[in-house]
């Protein structure tokens, strides 16, 4: 069987991400637990995240990233990106190139890192939201964890717009 490296920003990730490349790879249809290896399921995963602002530039939603980091008493993650003409948003060339990959690369809050700090994503990499901007994220997570719901909270105090969005992120292998 050919191997596949399954990651996600140079951090490995749970194996069933990486399912459906298992199989093209010449897995088994069902792994012994019964899990499908089929290349046709979602590798998107229905996330929540809690959104303050968004904007069409990277320079306003940074800016009002760092001001609700101090305002929200939260941690400050932006995870080294930067802005991109061909991914929106991009980590820096090392960790691209990490295993291979390509530059530019971006890849969306809630792939690995589900948690409560800021952060500025790039919306074309969420499903079912506006394309083309910039939001900036407090929270993210699966359903209605009590996390999210005490960030969305906090997050009102200081944001009054704030909501919660559930949308899918990619969990599929990065190649």
């Amino acid at each position: 069987m050919n191997s596949v490296r399954c990651h996600g920003n140079g951090r490995w990730v749970r194996i069933l991400s990486c399912l459906p490349a298992l199989m093209l790879s010449g897995g088994s249809h069902l792994t012994a637990a019964g899990i499908s290896l089929d290349p046709e399921v979602d590798p998107w995963v229905a996330k929540t995240v809690v959104i303050i602002k968004s904007s069409s530039t990277f320079l306003e939603a940074k800016a009002a990233a760092v001001a609700a980091a101090s305002r929200l008493n939260l941690p400050l993650d932006l995870r080294n990106l930067t802005e991109s003409k061909v991914t929106g948003l991009t980590l820096p060339r090392a960790e691209c190139e990490e295993d291979g990959g390509a530059y530019p690369c971006y890849m969306a809050r809630g792939r690995y890192d589900d948690g409560v700090y800021i952060s500025v994503e790039y919306s074309n990499a969420y499903r079912g939201f506006a394309k083309r901007l910039f939001i900036v994220v407090v929270a993210s997570g699966f359903g209605h964890d009590e996390p999210l719901q005490q960030a969305l909270a906090q997050a009102r105090k200081e944001y009054p717009d704030a909501y919660a969005k559930v949308t899918k992120v990619y969990m599929g292998c990065m190649h």
